[in-house]
């Protein structure tokens, strides 16, 4: 998949391991660069949530959001960048043909 980034800040901390590391703890970075390298290896969204089997979207006001675990506590927030986003029939979004990923940020959703 395609990733892009929020920001330039974001940017750069998500493309030097040493960065990452250093905002966000040693463990935190490494599963921080772990989950980009899985996304960049997924052809699609449905891909990423067979390696990765905790992905789910986001509830109420941030429901275009979506979470995958880091380092408790804290978690990967992207958005899907594909425009439009690819829906099922149903209305629900069809990961299969979700090949873009806007990242977010990096936090403590419950927090």
């Amino acid at each position: 998949m395609v990733i892009i980034y929020k920001n330039n800040k974001l940017r750069k901390c998500c493309n030097s391991l040493q960065n990452a590391k250093r905002k966000y703890g040693d463990r935190c970075g490494e599963k921080l660069f772990q989950r980009l390298d899985e996304i960049k290896d997924s052809d699609n969204l449905s891909i990423f949530k067979k390696v990765h089997p905790r992905l789910h979207q986001l509830k109420g006001k941030q429901s275009d959001l979506w979470s995958a675990d880091l380092k408790q506590p804290f978690r990967l927030i992207f958005k899907i960048a594909d425009d439009p986003v690819p829906k099922l029939k149903d209305g629900g979004i069809d990961l299969e043909k979700v090949s873009a990923v806007k990242i977010w940020n990096v936090e403590d959703t419950h927090g």
